[in-house]
């Protein structure tokens, strides 16, 4: 059962666990469709969309941060002090453009160091020196999967591959991480990228989450069966 505070989203709404049931956590209409929910805490929980990000104090509810353009659809929180939020906002000449901000405990920051990207879809981290994000850049006439990694000081491309379509990372530390989407599943161990997981030109895999090195589960869809599948890595 998900603890007391847990914060759930579906659109245009949000709703969290008290005392083992369920309620509507009531947040403003600004929230738009909401899409991203991270928490510390149940007096500290972020929640983005394609309005503001939003801000729990476990009483109330706080816009805290809008740029007016972008769209983010999901958050990661190392602490209360360090959240990340990744997403995309319309860019130059009708394309996307990949759009990062960063909480350090006053304020909501863009960050504008990372490499260029077209869409990011999700943050992951272990620590402040060691975020994963994953989505897509514009290559040629196409586009191509991009996994980024920031060491704490500088951000760099970890991995790429034109035939994927990444949307979900998550890792027990910095040496075990997966990245899942269109196709394979990848796994890093800290020095190289190996495929791993179901392996499909029909499978997709909405998400990927683990509690350990021997125990990750990826999730999504075989559209060679038309079923919803799960595999795991135990």
């Amino acid at each position: 059962m998900p603890e007391a505070g847990s914060i759930a989203i579906v659109v245009d709404d949000a709703a969290m666990i008290d005392a083992g049931t369920w309620m509507d956590a009531s947040p403003p209409a600004q929230l738009g469709a909401g899409s991203a929910v991270a928490t510390t805490g149940p007096t500290s929980v972020w929640v983005a969309g394609n309005g503001p990000i939003l801000h729990y104090d476990g009483a109330s509810w706080t816009s805290v941060f809008d740029d007016s353009k972008s769209t983010f659809g999901s958050l990661w929180a190392n602490t209360p002090t360090d959240v990340w939020a990744v997403g995309y906002y319309p860019g130059p000449n009708s394309m996307l453009a990949g759009s990062i901000a960063r909480w350090n405990g006053s304020a909501w920051t863009d960050v504008t160091n990372a490499p260029p990207t077209n869409q990011l879809f999700r943050v992951w981290g272990s620590s402040p020196s060691d975020v994963w994000v994953v989505g897509d850049k514009v290559v040629g006439d196409g586009l191509t999967a991009v996994v980024l990694h920031f060491n704490g000081s500088t951000w760099s491309t970890a991995y790429t591959d034109s035939t994927q379509d990444f949307g979900s990372v998550w890792g027990s530390g910095p040496n075990d991480v997966w990245v899942s989407g269109l196709g394979d599943t990848v796994h890093f161990d800290g020095t190289t990228w190996s495929k791993a997981g179901p392996t499909s030109a029909t499978v997709h895999t909405f998400g990927v989450w683990g509690t350990g090195p021997s125990d990750v589960w990826a999730w999504g869809r075989d559209d060679g069966f038309s079923v919803d599948s799960a595999a795991t890595s135990a």
